[in-house]
């Protein structure tokens, strides 16, 4: 599980991200540990896979952080026309590598870079709607979705606030220390194809 915090949106708030994936990784080179025959101990690699993740864009005025999907700054459910609310919890496509190091039987050293390809246009809760009419905003419980359905003050009623063509995606770097879960390994023939680069 990948727990990734990504600030900055266009609101000058920011998200947590929390996902759960799962991936296929691709070493270039035979990488195993010291004691596996043939085995080099260092290799770039590749993954792909599936991944779920939660996200909740926030807002920020006066120093005080706003949850803005609850504030339907859209006009979800008020305004007639506006997209329907969106949902928190969306699918992704992970996509990167990096470079694996074995430090010993039991560790591995990962270095890497993962992109999330997202089916959504709601990250920075800036989607595929149109600057909502003010006036048609309910401000009973919340005055702030007025001033968050239009911060910078530059849109227009009825003016498209978003792209709806183009999804959302976000970026990752990271250094990973993963543990080996000991097992039986399945016997080859021993060849000299990789020698291993560390020493013993």
């Amino acid at each position: 599980m990948i727990i990734n915090k990504l600030n900055g949106t266009k609101e000058g708030g920011g998200k947590n991200i929390y996902e759960l994936s799962t991936q296929a990784e691709f070493n270039f080179f035979n990488f195993g540990t010291k004691s596996d025959r043939d085995a080099l101990r260092i290799s770039p690699y590749i993954f792909i896979g599936l991944s779920l993740f939660h996200f909740d864009p926030m807002g920020e005025y006066n120093g005080k952080l706003y949850d803005l999907q609850n504030l339907a700054t859209q006009g979800q459910g008020s305004v007639a026309g506006a997209p329907p609310q969106y949902d928190l919890t969306q699918v992704s496509i992970p996509i990167g590598g990096g470079m694996k190091f074995n430090l010993s039987e039991k560790f591995n050293l990962l270095i890497l870079m993962g992109y999330r390809a997202t089916f959504t246009t709601e990250l920075d809760d800036v989607g595929p709607g149109n600057y909502p009419d003010p006036t048609q905003l309910p401000t009973r419980n919340n005055p702030m979705n007025i001033y968050f359905a239009d911060p910078t003050n530059v849109g227009i009623p009825g003016q498209q606030r978003g792209n709806p063509d183009k999804r959302d995606w976000y970026l990752f770097t990271g250094i990973s220390l993963s543990y080996i879960i000991p097992g039986r390994s399945c016997p080859y023939p021993r060849s000299t194809r990789h020698p291993s680069i560390f020493t013993d």
